[in-house]
This record gives structure tokens, C-alpha cells and sequence, in this order.
């Protein structure tokens, strides 16, 4: 039997659906141990129910029995091959003298001035200034939903910009504090996590579900990147 020691750095919504079996449900969350790795666990319908008010994003737990499959690349983007998915003969145990060894999370940041070489699509994680951030505003979807949009100006040390989309509940949260901060005449060091390259109206970069951005991160946890990020030269962030 398998048991791994991890921190829970992502947790997804639980999300109802239909198939051909009925009425389903399924949530994931994203696992980050001690040694960098990162691995994504899966847990259906009673599984789900088991275990959704059991995992917290950012605690460390014991886990152990479960499937280990090959990941499905279409919706997970971690770099790892493979994937768990839990059933009920899983067991998760909170691991209580959490010391600190496992981070709270882990970046594989591209340079914006790579971002155009890059495959529409795919995947990355980008960490620069807010030089200038738009309202929020309001979108209709072709499937006739409404949903929230807010542009921002990114820009790193290679010296290239570029612009990041957020969409949802990210316009309201991260967006609003972006916004404020930069009211202010500061600029702001956001760090993203997973997300997604585009190419209209030429290359640029947006949130999905499972993105997660970081507003005045933490120096110590993004090494030298952010600090010399703050010493750039820029006019007055807008």
C-alpha cells in the first residue's frame, strides 16, 4: 500500500453532471510534496461526498490507497505523467505537525518575451508588474450566460508585456485588489499559476478554473524574481 505526504495547493468546486449512468459529481485538488512534485487526485460521486469537506487547500495530509492512472492532458495540466483517483477505500489523514518542509505552492515561470513561441493553449505560469488594469466589465457568452472580464498590463524582466485576462469571480477578488493598489500610484507584483495561452488579437494570456493568482506575493517563496521585479523602472502604474 502507497501512502504520500503532500500539501493540498488547489482545490476545484464540486461539480454536478449527466452521463449516460445519470446524475454525477466529481471534484479534484492538486498535491505538492516535499521534493517539488506535484499530482493531481480525483474523487466521484460518493467519494466526492466523502471527502470534499475533508480536504482543505494549503493543509498537508497522509493519503494513501487509490488508482494511479495516466493523466488525462486535456484537463490537467501538471507535469506529471500521472494521476490519482480516489475510491472508498482511500484514506486521507491530516497531517497535524506540518514543519514547514513542503512549500505552500510551486512555479515554473515562463518570460513573457517566450510567451509568442509558445503553442496556443498552453499552459504556463508568469510572474511581472501590473502597469495597468481596466474595470471590470460584462460579457455575453454565445450559450447566452453572463460572465465578468478585466484586462491587466503584465510586464517582467525580459523587458515584454503582455496582457492577462481574468475572467469570473478573479475580476472581483484579485482584480479589485489590483485595481486598488494600483489607484494608489503603486505597481503591483502578481504571480499566476496555470494560466492559458490564446492568440487573439495576438498572443495574450487568460484564467481558467484551475489558475490561481498571487497579488504582492511573497519574496521569499518566488526567490529573487519579485524583488527585482519592485526595483524596475516604470512610469505610474494606470
Amino acid at each position: 500500500m502507497w501512502t504520500i505526504k503532500a500539501r493540498v495547493t488547489f482545490k476545484a468546486e464540486l461539480r454536478h453532471y449527466t452521463n449516460a449512468r445519470g446524475d454525477r459529481k466529481v471534484f479534484s485538488f492538486d498535491l505538492l510534496d516535499s521534493d517539488g512534485g506535484e499530482i493531481r487526485a480525483t474523487c466521484f460521486n460518493a467519494v466526492a461526498d466523502q471527502f470534499y469537506n475533508v480536504i482543505e487547500a494549503g493543509k498537508v495530509y497522509l493519503i494513501s490507497r487509490g488508482s494511479i492512472k495516466p493523466a488525462q492532458k486535456n484537463f490537467n495540466h501538471l507535469r506529471n505523467d500521472q494521476e490519482l483517483t480516489l475510491d472508498v477505500a482511500s484514506i486521507i489523514q491530516p497531517f497535524l505537525d506540518d514543519n514547514d518542509l513542503i512549500t505552500s505552492q510551486t512555479f515554473n515561470y515562463r518570460p513573457i518575451s517566450e510567451i509568442e513561441s509558445l503553442e496556443n493553449n498552453s499552459i504556463v505560469d508568469v510572474i511581472g508588474v501590473v502597469t495597468s488594469i481596466r474595470p471590470t466589465t460584462s460579457i455575453m457568452r454565445k450559450n447566452g450566460t453572463e460572465v465578468q472580464k478585466r484586462t491587466l498590463q503584465l510586464k517582467d524582466m525580459s523587458g515584454r508585456s503582455v496582457e492577462l485576462t481574468l475572467w469570473g469571480n478573479f475580476c472581483i477578488v484579485e482584480g479589485q485588489r489590483l485595481q486598488t493598489i494600483c489607484h494608489a500610484g503603486e505597481f503591483p507584483v502578481l504571480a499566476t499559476k496555470a494560466v492559458r495561452l490564446n492568440d487573439f488579437n495576438g498572443k495574450s494570456v487568460e484564467t481558467i478554473a484551475t489558475s490561481q493568482l498571487y497579488v504582492e506575493v511573497d519574496f521569499t517563496v518566488h526567490a529573487d524574481t519579485g524583488s527585482h521585479l519592485h526595483n524596475m523602472e516604470l512610469d505610474k502604474c494606470s
